[in-house]
């Protein structure tokens, strides 16, 4: 194992993974197993791995075990690259319209209110109603825009910080119809 840890960390160019395999080396080196080596990385080793890991240990089968897990995690990466490609197209599609619709209401809809205004017309209730978003929209843009930033990040920050929060957001993520159905597929398929 000290052999693969010192070849792999030769063989890689990526700075972080070449500091955590010369790591794992060095842990096992100093007579920690393998599986309590990788317990100190929880960033990248979770508990399923590093819990057959330790069963491989104990029974003996630790080469069966990684084998296996070598297959599990392949099935898992192309389950992912497939679930992030079925969401690219309904993700640009969202972003554009979103970006097509705000970039509408802040510079085509005030010219039409200055030709609306010059026929001199009583514009019709719905008609009113999106030029005074748009104008709402072009005086409070820049603190959407704040509010939206800050609110990434706080979630972000929280949830590498929060287990609570994490389930709140996972049961909230998945009471959203389409999103539940693919992510239910996903974990089944995984599963």
């Amino acid at each position: 194992i000290i052999k693969a840890f010192k070849i792999a960390a030769q063989d890689t160019r990526n700075p972080k993974t070449k500091e955590l395999l010369i790591n794992c080396k060095k842990s096992i080196s100093s007579g920690n197993s393998l599986h309590q080596t990788l317990q100190q990385y929880p960033q990248y080793f979770n508990k399923l791995i590093c819990g057959l890991i330790n069963v491989g240990e104990q029974s003996g089968t630790l080469d069966l075990i990684l084998i296996e897990l070598t297959s599990h995690l392949k099935k898992t990466a192309l389950q992912k690259r497939k679930l992030i490609k079925a969401m690219i197209y309904p993700a640009a599609v969202l972003f554009t319209t979103t970006a097509v619709t705000t970039i509408f209401l802040i510079f085509i809809i005030p010219q039409f209110e200055t030709m609306f205004n010059n026929f001199g017309a009583k514009l019709p209730a719905y008609t009113r109603l999106i030029i005074d978003f748009s104008k709402l929209l072009q005086e409070t843009w820049k603190i959407i825009l704040g509010v939206i930033i800050v609110s990434i990040i706080s979630i972000k920050i929280t949830l590498s910080r929060s287990e609570k929060f994490r389930k709140l957001l996972d049961k909230l993520i998945l009471n959203i119809p389409l999103i539940k159905t693919i992510l239910t597929y996903s974990i089944i398929s995984r599963l």
